[in-house]
């Protein structure tokens, strides 16, 4: 909020905003953000330059058909809670700093871990599941499906209509050093929403050669129609403003676009019953609830796993 208050535009005059923003999070909001924001009387300079910023890193579309009641939820935990408000980021590679250790500890809990399975289908004889694979088949005695709501229904044959949105990284890496003022800054009016230092994250340190300074970009709800090219070069002619050098040229570069990077806040469809012994853990949120993030996939394991208890104490 404080930077914020410094910029153009901005100063004491965003104080009533401010603070109508926040007695207005204790209600419980409707529709999308927008209308939230203009049934609040939230300045535009404050909506464009916090609030739209916010709204495209947390839910990944704009304010117009982002989910007031689940972004209100985001702005709850990030900036009025304590206990969950907290910055950082990871200093490895998620699979470093994450999938590995969690593999270990899987292991040492007598976790078998299959990669490189993927389920092509699902078989029920009455008491348990067979899962299908191209390597072959595994029987359990229940199944929990983390997979992406789509998989869910191909698998199931569930008739739904999924909403998505795409991400796009542009990854550069420069021979020569270059830096961003924080590891990590958001942009306002810029076609990459956040820009990341990672080799600041990472910690790692510049010596010539020997390390390569490596940037990213981050584009949310990208649906553009650039080239590869064009997105490079969009992307290099903000990082030149933000950096402060001009002619920078990245010796190596890499964009990866996931299509179904999210699945969006939507209202609950039409219910259906799962087959027997199956437990939903897919990422599909309802208005209120949190949006695609890691917290939220922790807590759909905690559900699926206290579902499975509860399923083991009635046996």
């Amino acid at each position: 909020m404080r930077a914020v208050q410094q910029m153009p535009e901005h100063g004491l005059r965003i104080i009533p905003s401010i603070l109508r923003l926040a007695l207005s999070m204790k209600k419980e909001q409707k529709g999308s953000v927008l209308t939230w924001m203009q049934s609040a009387n939230i300045k535009d300079a404050l909506q464009r330059d916090m609030i739209e910023v916010l709204c495209l890193g947390a839910m990944n579309e704009p304010m117009n058909t982002a989910n007031a009641a689940s972004f209100a939820n985001v702005l709850q935990q990030a900036f009025a809670n304590h206990k969950t408000a907290r910055l950082g980021w990871f200093t490895a590679s998620l699979s470093k700093s994450l999938i590995e250790p969690l593999a270990k500890y899987c292991q040492q809990l007598g976790v078998h871990i299959h990669t490189s399975s993927r389920v092509q289908g699902l078989q029920s004889n009455q008491q348990n599941w067979t899962l299908i694979t191209r390597a072959g088949s595994q029987t359990y005695d229940n199944v929990i499906l983390a997979t992406p709501p789509s998989i869910r229904n191909k698998l199931l044959h569930i008739k739904q209509n999924i909403e998505t949105r795409a991400i796009t990284n542009v990854h550069l890496w420069f021979d020569k050093k270059i830096t961003l003022s924080s590891p990590f800054i958001g942009g306002i009016g810029t076609y990459g929403q956040w820009f990341f230092d990672i080799s600041h994250q990472f910690h790692e340190k510049y010596e010539n050669s020997q390390h390569l300074s490596h940037l990213c970009a981050v584009i949310s709800a990208d649906t553009s129609n650039k080239t590869h090219e064009e997105k490079v070069s969009t992307i290099l002619q903000e990082l030149q403003k933000i950096t402060g050098r001009t002619h920078l040229k990245p010796i190596h570069q890499r964009i990866i676009t996931v299509q179904a990077a999210t699945h969006l806040v939507r209202p609950a469809q039409t219910p259906f019953v799962l087959p027997k012994h199956i437990i939903d853990a897919c990422e599909q949120p309802i208005p209120g609830e949190l949006p695609a993030t890691i917290e939220s996939a922790i807590m759909r394991g905690e559900h699926a796993i206290l579902q499975l208890n509860s399923k083991a104490s009635l046996l």
